[in-house]
């Protein structure tokens, strides 16, 4: 059986497991980053709702602060006092009139240790929104208009410092400080808790100050301390430097074991049958082999014991050839046939038993030293009168006398098919032409003839075993198709070459046979 065989068969199992394998790994690492988008985009979205709860609740303290708020500008002293003690959130208030100046409190009174830090934050607050007067200024006249307010964050060593603020219907700026601490409780308190059993939270939330400090957390997991968020969202106004970060197991994003082990025995079973296939194949090929294998055996034997008696009958056939008198033309015709189809037998018979032994590696040379001169003209004569019965010239130059090394039979069987050939493919150039030069290291022989040629894409096909071509040249002649095959392995064993050197206007096919050194041969 042909060794390369199993290593085609075991690549056919490979080549597709090995890409089933691969494709399904992309497949699962496609599917495997949708899912982790979808659950990256479920957690955002689980934050986005906090954030917007967090957010309406803001809004809410802005709409009380600016209700009870809406005239601060023509408050007393008491009335601020009364909001700072009765409001939770109200640290401490402020009033700035549409010229920036400072109507509560007054700098002309005492203030306690509160309003004059209140007093030195003003200056960052009014260098912080220095439009505010502008707009009031340009707003002065225009009463129907809707008051202003918004939100005024400022960073200092305590750290952040919260105000709200709104613009009065006279154009003035009341403003609050608001207690942060309040605040930051208040908005803690709508955060969800951690649940005390279930995977309901499988990773771990903060919210994260200005500093990066953690206010709140919630979820089961604890993560490194140096681990950066696998996800975060900022907060609104004015809470604007906060933020939401979350930390995820490290198998959060991991695909179920469960998944990956039927893949792998889906890729298993698909591996299995696909070798239990191939496994088919290489019996069912193994089998047709051995009764290949048995049908070439009998037709070795049939046609190792047709060789003998045909020997007789060609030997006779050429004696009586010999001693028949040339009085009788049809005795002699009939004659001649038979000389020439047993001749014809007797090559086929050799071709099949050489291309046996070719298959089974026993093909050997006998090897003497011969005139290939004197060889070639004995095979011309042996078939000079198949060829004038074609009616085929037959045109030599002999130009290698020198005694070389090679095996005359096997010599002989090359020039034989090449010129059966000539006379089944080339009989209408009615010209066979065989030229022999000798140069230093080799001989070559040419065998020539006139016939139409073989197409250019097919002058290698030729020498395949069983190789016809597929044209009217070779459909009108019967052959085996393994002559060439036979004289080009020949030849090879010589050490020499056989190549179709001309194919167009009738084929010229060239044997090349080396000529050993005269030290090595004495030697």
């Amino acid at each position: 059986m042909n060794r390369r065989l199993p290593v085609i068969l075991m690549l056919l199992v490979l080549v597709p497991v090995v890409g089933l394998g691969w494709l399904g790994l992309r497949l699962q690492s496609a599917e495997q980053r949708v899912v982790e988008r979808r659950l990256r985009e479920s957690l955002d979205d689980r934050l986005a709702l906090q954030r917007l709860v967090l957010q309406r609740h803001l809004i809410d303290v802005e709409r009380d602060l600016a209700r009870q708020f809406a005239d601060a500008d023509q408050w007393s002293p008491e009335q601020h006092d009364a909001l700072r003690r009765t409001h939770p959130l109200v640290v401490e208030t402020f009033v700035l009139s549409p010229g920036a100046e400072l109507l509560h409190p007054r700098l002309s009174e005492t203030l306690s240790s509160r309003e004059r830090d209140l007093v030195r934050q003003l200056n960052a607050f009014l260098r912080a929104n220095p439009m505010l007067f502008v707009r009031a200024a340009d707003e002065a006249d225009a009463s129907d208009r809707p008051a202003t307010q918004g939100w005024s964050v400022r960073y200092d060593g305590s750290g952040l410092a919260i105000f709200f603020w709104r613009r009065t219907l006279t154009g003035a700026i009341a403003g609050i400080e608001v207690a942060r601490s309040r605040l930051m409780a208040d908005l803690v308190a709508l955060l969800p808790d951690t649940p005390t059993s279930g995977d309901a939270e499988a990773g771990s939330f903060r919210l994260v100050d200005e500093n990066g400090a953690v206010i709140y957390q919630w979820g089961r997991h604890e993560p490194e301390s140096a681990r950066l968020p696998d996800g975060q969202m900022t907060l609104d106004p004015p809470f604007a430097a906060w933020r939401f970060e979350y930390f995820l197991p490290a198998d959060y994003f991991a695909a179920p074991s469960g998944g990956r082990l039927a893949f792998w025995a889906a890729l298993a079973a698909g591996g299995v049958l696909i070798l239990a296939l191939a496994f088919a194949l290489l019996r069912e090929h193994s089998r047709e082999m051995r009764e290949a294998a048995q049908r070439v055996h009998f037709v070795n034997q049939v046609s190792h014991e047709l060789k003998t008696p045909l020997t007789n009958i060609r030997l006779h056939a050429e004696l009586l050839d010999e001693s028949t008198d040339d009085s009788d033309p049809e005795a002699r015709r009939r004659l001649d046939i038979i000389v020439a189809e047993s001749q014809r037998l007797s090559r086929l018979i050799d071709n099949v038993l050489t291309f046996g032994r070719e298959g089974r590696g026993m093909l050997t040379l006998q090897v003497r030293t011969v005139c290939l001169d004197d060889l070639v003209r004995e095979i011309v004569e042996r078939f000079r009168p198949v060829l004038r019965s074609s009616g085929i010239e037959i045109e030599t130059a002999l130009d290698a006398p020198q005694p070389v090394p090679c095996d005359p039979d096997a010599v002989g069987q090359i020039l034989g098919n090449l010129i059966a050939n000539v006379e089944k493919y080339a009989a209408d150039g009615r010209h066979l032409a065989i030229t022999t030069t000798q140069a230093k290291d080799c001989i070559v022989v040419q065998v020539a003839d006139r016939g139409p040629g073989v197409p250019g894409h097919a002058r290698e096909r030729i020498f395949e075993p069983f190789c016809r071509l597929d044209d009217g040249l070779t459909a009108r002649a019967a052959g085996t198709g393994i002559g060439l095959t036979i004289a080009r392995k020949l030849a090879h064993l010589h050490g020499g070459s056989l190549e179709l050197v001309q194919w167009q206007n009738g084929c010229t096919f060239e044997l090349r046979l080396p000529i050993p050194d005269r030290e090595a041969m004495r030697s």
